[in-house]
């Protein structure tokens, strides 16, 4: 996906919501710490574009790419876009932080969710 000044955050997480129904992508207006979750008074709520939740913006590409880690892909929004996101995965009727699993791939994410989904139905 090309993300440019203009790219909404709604646009962004319905591209990642495209590859990975389960997961989702939430902003925040300061970094975490690897395998720690975000703080709630932190969360950016409502959509802005990109270049308001960060200055000095530069445009690019991300792929999402289900073999990445939800660490290593945080930590690439950060260092590539100034964006401070957290990877959210859907258990049941909530969505959890995915912070303690940060070490599993987006696909592993994933796959988790649609299971929690499977077993919250039945």
């Amino acid at each position: 996906m090309d993300i440019k000044k203009n790219t909404i955050t709604s646009d962004l997480n319905d591209s990642f919501r495209e590859v990975f129904p389960f997961l989702k992508l939430e902003f925040y207006k300061k970094s975490h710490d690897h395998f720690h979750g975000s703080e709630k008074k932190d969360d950016i709520k409502g959509e802005h574009t990109l270049e308001s939740l960060n200055s000095g913006f530069k445009e690019g590409k991300v792929e999402w790419n289900g073999g990445m880690s939800v660490d290593n892909l945080e930590t690439y929004m950060e260092d590539t876009f100034g964006l401070h996101v957290q990877v959210f995965r859907k258990s049941g009727d909530i969505w959890l932080q995915t912070s303690v699993t940060d070490n599993w791939s987006l696909d592993e994410q994933n796959a988790n969710g649609a299971e929690n989904e499977k077993l919250a139905t039945k």
